[in-house]
Order: C-alpha cells, then sequence, then structure tokens
C-alpha cells in the first residue's frame, strides 16, 4: 500500500480505535513506513495543524526516528532546510498539543547532537538567542522559556543514546562539556529570584524545568563543583523554598515533590563527580550549607509526624552520599583542629544517626532508615584501614556514635508486639519480606558495630538483653526486645574468636528465658544464635549443658523445626566429640521428629546429617540398632515405591527418600580409635547397609535411568558412599560401576560422569 498521507491518517486511526489483530497489522505498517524514505518527506504534511493528534503525534515521533536511525540519509545541503522546518515546526506547536512539542523538542536535540561542531558549530548561542520572548511575540513568554529548557534538558540524554562514530562522539561530548558552564548560567537566570520579591510559587512550572535542565547537564559529567557552586546554592534555597511555601500544608503537591527531587538529584550527582575529591572547601561549604538548611526540613518532619516521607527519603539520602563519598575527607575533619572541621563531620554523624533512629517500624512507618547501612560500614572500613596510633584515635571518636547505633537497631530491627506468620491489616507479604531483608542489614550492620567497640557491644547486648526479660515478666508483650537482642548476638558470632564472659553468660540467659510464655519467634532466634555459636562450643564444651535441651525442644517443635535443625547441624559437626554423653537423647529426639511427618524434606535432611554425626561416636551395636530402624523404615517405603506404577508422585517420594539416605551416608563414619573392636576387622555401618540395599539402586537405575532428576540423586547418594568409605567401599565396586555403564549406555547423562570421575579419584583400583 502506498505511503500516502490518507493511507497513513487511516493505518494510525486503525492503530489507536480498532481491535488488536487489526492494532498489530497497523502498526507493522506504519513502522515500515517510518523506516522508508519517504517518510522525510510525508511528516511535514502530517504535521499540519489541521490533522487529528495522533496524526500529528505519529508524524513527531517518526521524524525523531528518522534522525535517530536514518541520519546517513540526508544529504549534507539539506541540513540547513531540516533545521529550519523543525524550528518552524516547534514555534507552530508552541501553544501544544505539549505531547507533540515535546517530541519535537526531542527532535531538534537529536539533530543538535548531529551537527555539532562540524555543521552548526554555535547551535546553543543560536538556540539561547533564538527562543528569547522578545523574538516570538505571538508565544506566552513562560512557554518560550519552556520550550528553550525543554530543548536544553533533553539534549544530554539524546547525546547518550545515540550511537555515533567514536571520534564523532568524543567530538561532540567535548562541545557538550564547553557549553555546560553556559547552559548553567541560563538556568541559573531562570531560577534567581525576582529582584526585590524573591521566589513565587507561581513560576513553580519555570523552576521545575529549570532544575530538570541543571540536573540533566550536571549528570552529564562536565561540571565540576567548582564552577557549578551558585547554581547548588540556588537548587538548596529553590528547595526550602518550595517546601516551606508548599500550596497543601500537610504534603507537597507532585509538582513540588518533583522539583525537590530533582533539585536533590542534581545536588547528589555533583557531590558524585569524581573531580569534586580535589575540591576539599567547595564540599565543606555545600556540606554546611545542606545540612543547616535542609537539616530544619528534617527537624519540621519530625515535629509533625513524617507525613512528607519521599522528601525525608531524598534528603537523607543527598547526605549520606555526601558522607559515603567524601568519608576519607570527614574521618580526617574528626581530629582537625579547626573547630568547623570538627563540627561539620559530628554533625553529619549525628544526622546520618537520626536517619537511622526514625521513629516507628520500617517499612511500615517510614522508608528511610535503611539508607545509613552502607555509610556506617565506610566509616568504620577507612578508619580501620588507617595507621595503629590513627585508628586508635579515630575510634575513641566514634565509638560513642557507635553505641547509640547499637541501641538504635535493636530498637528497629524488633517486630511488632502483635507479630503473627499470616499477613494482617498492616502487613503484607512484600512489607514482610522487606523486613526481613532490613534485618538481615541490621545483622550486618552489628558486625561493623563489633569491629569498632568489640567486648563493648557484648556487654550493651547483655545488658539489654536481661533489661528485656525482666520486662518479659511484668508483660510478655515485651517478648520483641528480648528476640532482638538474641538477634544481636547471633549477628556479630563470627566477628567472635575467643570469649569467656559475655558469652558463657548468654548460653545461661538462653537456657532461662521462658520461651512458653513468649512468642514462638523467641525460641527460634534463640536456637539461631545457638548454632551460630556452634565453633565457640567446641572450645567451651562445658556450656553445652546449657543448649541442648533446647535444641531437643525445637526439635519436636514443628514452627520451629527449621532453626532446630540447623543449630543440630551446626553443634553435630562442630562438637562431635563431646556429643557423647547426649547422644541418646538427640538420637530419641531426631527420631520423634521424623516419625511425625510434618517436616519438610530439607529439615528431614538435615536432621539425617546430623544422625550420621551422631552415631558415628557410638558403639557398633548401638548404630546398627538405630540404622535397622530408620534405614529398615526407607528400605520398605523404597521397595514399595519401587513395585507401584512408575509415575511423577513416585519418582518424588523417591526423591525424598534418597536424599535423605543420601545425608546419612555423607556423614556416618566410625574411626577405629571411637570402637573397641580391632579396626581391620571392623565394618564400616555403611558398607553393611548399602550392601544390603545395592539391588535397590540397580532396580532403581533400570527403571528410571531416563529421570535426570532421580538420577542425578542417586548418584549423589553413591558419590557420598564413596567419599565416606574411601577404599572401604570396593566391595561395592562391582555393583557401583555395573549400574554406571548400564545407566550411562540408555541415557548418558552429567550425574554419571561425575560419579565416575569420583570413583576414579577416592578408590585405590591396586587389587
Amino acid at each position: 500500500m502506498e505511503y500516502s498521507v490518507e493511507n497513513l491518517e487511516k493505518a494510525v486511526t486503525l492503530f489507536y480505535k480498532t481491535e488488536a489483530g487489526q492494532q498489530a497489522e497497523a502498526h507493522q505498517w506504519l513502522t515500515e513506513a517510518q523506516n522508508s524514505r519517504q517518510a522525510w518527506s510525508f511528516v511535514w504534511e502530517l504535521l499540519d495543524l489541521r490533522r487529528s493528534s495522533e496524526v500529528q503525534f505519529f508524524a513527531a515521533t517518526t521524524l525523531h526516528t528518522k534522525l535517530m536511525k536514518c541520519w546517513t540519509e540526508v544529504p549534507v545541503d539539506h541540513y540547513e532546510l531540516l533545521k529550519k522546518r523543525i524550528l518552524d515546526s516547534i514555534v507552530n506547536y508552541a501553544m501544544g498539543p505539549k505531547l507533540i512539542l515535546n517530541r519535537l523538542c526531542i527532535t531538534l536535540s537529536a539533530y543538535i547532537i548531529h551537527t555539532v561542531p562540524i555543521h552548526w558549530p554555535n547551535a546553543f548561542e543560536e538556540l539561547v538567542s533564538s527562543f528569547q520572548p522578545r523574538h516570538l511575540p505571538n508565544v506566552e513568554p513562560e512557554r518560550v522559556i519552556w520550550i528553550l529548557l525543554e530543548i536544553l534538558s533533553v539534549i544530554p540524554e539524546e547525546f547518550q543514546s545515540t550511537t555515533l562514530a567514536v571520534s564523532q562522539k568524543n567530538r561532540v561530548r567535548t562541545v557538550l562539556y564547553d557549553v555546560s558552564k553556559d547552559i548553567l548560567r541560563v538556568v541559573e537566570m531562570c531560577l534567581l529570584p525576582v529582584t526585590g520579591g524573591g521566589y513565587s510559587m507561581a513560576n513553580l512550572t519555570t523552576y521545575l524545568n529549570s532544575t530538570r535542565c541543571a540536573s540533566a547537564w550536571i549528570q552529564l559529567g562536565g561540571i565540576t563543583i567548582d564552577s557549578s557552586s551558585h547554581i547548588m546554592s540556588l537548587l538548596v534555597d529553590l528547595t526550602c523554598y518550595v517546601y516551606w511555601n508548599r500550596q497543601e500544608p500537610e504534603c507537597l503537591s507532585s509538582e513540588e515533590l518533583e522539583l525537590t527531587e530533582t533539585a536533590i538529584e542534581a545536588l547528589s550527582s555533583v557531590m558524585l563527580q569524581p573531580q569534586t575529591l580535589k575540591f576539599n572547601t567547595y564540599v565543606m561549604k555545600h556540606t554546611c550549607n545542606i545540612l543547616e538548611k535542609f537539616g530544619k526540613i528534617l527537624e519540621n518532619e519530625s515535629q509533625t509526624g513524617d507525613s512528607n516521607k519521599d522528601i525525608i527519603a531524598n534528603i537523607y539520602g543527598l547526605i549520606i552520599t555526601i558522607a559515603d563519598t567524601h568519608a576519607k575527607l570527614f574521618i580526617s575533619y574528626l581530629k582537625s583542629n579547626n573547630s568547623d572541621e570538627r563540627k561539620l563531620s559530628t554533625d553529619i554523624l549525628t544526622c546520618i544517626l537520626g536517619c537511622s533512629n526514625l521513629r516507628g517500624l520500617y517499612p511500615i512507618d517510614e522508608s528511610s532508615s535503611s539508607l545509613p547501612f552502607g555509610f556506617w560500614y565506610t566509616l568504620q572500613d577507612d578508619i580501620l584501614s588507617l595507621d595503629t596510633a590513627e585508628c586508635a584515635e579515630l575510634l575513641l571518636i566514634v565509638k560513642p556514635y557507635y553505641r547509640q547505633l547499637v541501641c538504635v537497631l535493636l530498637r528497629k530491627s524488633m517486630y511488632p508486639n502483635l507479630w503473627e506468620d499470616p499477613p494482617n491489616a498492616n502487613w503484607s507479604l512484600d512489607d514482610k519480606e522487606m523486613f526481613r531483608c532490613y534485618r538481615q542489614d541490621v545483622a550486618d550492620t552489628f558486625m561493623y558495630c563489633y569491629n569498632v567497640l568489640n567486648l563493648e557491644m557484648l556487654d550493651i547486648l547483655q545488658s539489654k538483653v536481661i533489661e528485656a526479660l525482666v520486662e518479659c515478666n511484668n508483660s510478655p508483650l515485651h517478648w520483641n526486645a528480648v528476640e532482638s537482642c538474641l538477634h544481636a548476638f547471633a549477628a556479630v558470632s563470627e566477628c567472635i574468636e575467643w570469649e569467656n564472659l559475655y558469652l558463657p553468660k548468654l548460653m545461661v540467659t538462653i537456657r532461662n528465658i521462658p520461651y512458653a510464655d513468649l512468642h514462638i519467634k523467641v525460641l527460634a532466634t534463640a536456637l539461631d544464635t545457638v548454632g551460630a555459636y556452634s565453633e565457640w562450643f567446641s572450645d567451651h564444651p562445658e556450656v553445652l549443658d546449657n543448649v541442648i535441651p533446647l535444641i531437643i525442644s525445637g526439635l519436636g517443635n514443628v514452627e520451629v523445626a527449621p532453626n532446630a535443625t540447623l543449630a543440630l547441624k551446626d553443634i553435630s559437626r562442630n562438637c562431635q566429640n563431646y556429643l557423647a554423653s547426649y547422644a541418646d537423647h538427640l538420637l530419641a529426639a531426631c527420631q520423634c521428629a521424623l516419625q511425625t511427618g510434618q517436616l519438610r524434606l530439607a529439615e528431614r535432611t538435615r536432621i539425617m546429617h546430623s544422625l550420621g554425626i551422631i552415631l558415628s561416636i557410638m558403639s557398633i551395636s548401638k548404630i546398627m540398632e538405630c540404622l535397622n530402624t530408620i534405614v529398615g523404615s526407607f528400605v520398605r517405603e523404597i521397595e514399595a515405591l519401587i513395585n507401584s506404577q512408575n509415575n511423577t508422585a513416585v519418582s518424588v517420594s523417591l526423591i525424598t527418600r534418597l536424599k535423605m539416605l543420601s545425608a546419612l551416608f555423607s556423614t556416618l563414619h566410625v574411626k577405629p580409635t571411637n570402637v573397641s573392636t580391632d579396626a581391620s576387622a571392623m565394618k564400616q555401618p555403611i558398607l553393611l547397609v548399602v550392601q544390603n540395599t545395592m539391588p535397590l539402586y540397580l532396580q532403581i537405575s533400570k527403571t528410571y535411568y531416563s529421570n535426570t532428576e532421580l538420577m542425578e540423586v542417586l548418584c549423589e547418594l553413591l558419590k557420598h558412599v564413596v567419599t565416606t568409605l574411601m577404599d572401604d567401599c570396593k566391595p561395592l565396586l562391582p555393583s557401583i560401576l555395573q549400574l554406571l555403564v548400564a545407566t550411562y549406555v540408555q541415557v548418558p547423562q552429567a550425574s554419571i560422569l561425575v560419579l565416575s570421575k569420583t570413583v576414579k579419584r577416592k578408590v585405590d583400583f591396586d587389587f
């Protein structure tokens, strides 16, 4: 079909006003029209003011697309005519519709990117000169300024998105960097308060467009803090003016909020520029200005109930960005002889601590207290990287802030008193996930606090947990304070290598907590804490008496089964040599937990893993007695499944049981020193079990050789057998090799090759 004006109008109408099938067909044809060379001709006819707005928008979009993708189709001698037509179209649409005018402004910016500096060397001077109210008397002055700012604002974005040859890209970038200061001066003229009258909310739209333009050019990267100092001050003042003179006392309008966000984004972009690190005086000047003026906004919001959460987040985000980017500078100011420099650094720390300490619960009541986590890491990391003497001096200065931070984070990481697992009216599933991630960030930050405070932090936590337990005696609703303290203790476990004062007290405290009277999360976190200190228990086995009963209790409670099984796995792995006196009780608890049938696969697998470790320190007779009970039931179940019809449910059941056996086989290994029998005469329990169950594995491989997932689990089980037994697995090798070869011939699989490699590496074949 011919790309005539009439056909194009019909296609645009079809696209906007018909059902999906015709829309898709019209879209394809219109796209082909845009890509054709005729598009350079028909766009001007479609831009006629008498056309429908849909047709006009299609024309403006087509013109921009052609400039972006098909610039090489334009002869050099047509450049001037094309520029004139674009400018004329902008003037024609000066009073709207704004959507089409915006697209034409973007089109002109694309034209500029392609023609500077060679074909339009003075583009920016002409642009600013042309779009002056006196040159366009038929257009409202505010609209002329709007058009100029709109064109200027989109030039940096067009530059980033336009594909140019490397040499041309560099030339254009140089031009943009050179004119960026002049552009900012134009913006400054639009932002300057009216002489004698100050700012005016009537000019809010102009302020917003000016701020957008400034932000776009600052983010381009050619402007340093020394050359943008004046506009930074203007942006701070303008943000404050808009906040204090907002139309609605309760909250900012969408336009007011966008202006403040854009202004703060521009300020942040300047502070993030790498060159800014060379201008300490300017950094100090503007940071002081920001803290002083924006600090009043933060103070007002804290007194009025934080109704403008977005501006709070933006301001704190800016301050934290400055502090994080220039952390080394502000750290040096902490020990400066200049009182102003010292005050600036302490003011920053106080402000950021205030952000961490915002009222209410994250993310329901506030959304900004997550912002400083990275800063608290940077601060301690930069200090600890210094020379010993300087580091010690600075640690003394920042310790009070980290002590306060510990107390703040204990409060902020508390669950609500009435927390329930099903979502209630206030907490959606997304909110709960955000809070879970928030608590993980809090846990990481506790580690940073410990790096600064060391044993002081344990002293704080011990005092707080005792206080919380006293409160719980008065009202169990204060359970969340106890849980928060335990969460903090668990968080710093990796930092503590050797400690004999606070941790023994903690374990006694954990033993004595009245879990039955408190929320189940207290027990869950206590179990997490026990697991976190499993390595410490290996050096303090006498303290195990305080926590083994807790683990046994947890294994019998389905609600905390994940926590209890993880704690048992950690304790059994790190404290195996000290579990003999607890082994019978632990085995009984594990067997009971498995028999309930209420645990998930991950929990049952962890129990089997732990059982293997615990059984390994017991007598052979006791081991075989336990295995007959546990493994015997699995064998009967597997036999029944093999003999049933092959379907997905049967495969899943087989996978479940094989994974549990695999976990047991990975850890059950009796060392000769642990038994009274002669080592040469002793047979490993796993060997006896696998010898009896090998026919089942062979049958599974014959029936399910094409089930990749099931074969992977079976190979993993046999891999654990080989790895655990090493040369002791030689009696099993003929059957294992038979399984490998037969299955691989049927369906070659990676898991079979992995098992083959393990057999070759782990077993000495010299027999």
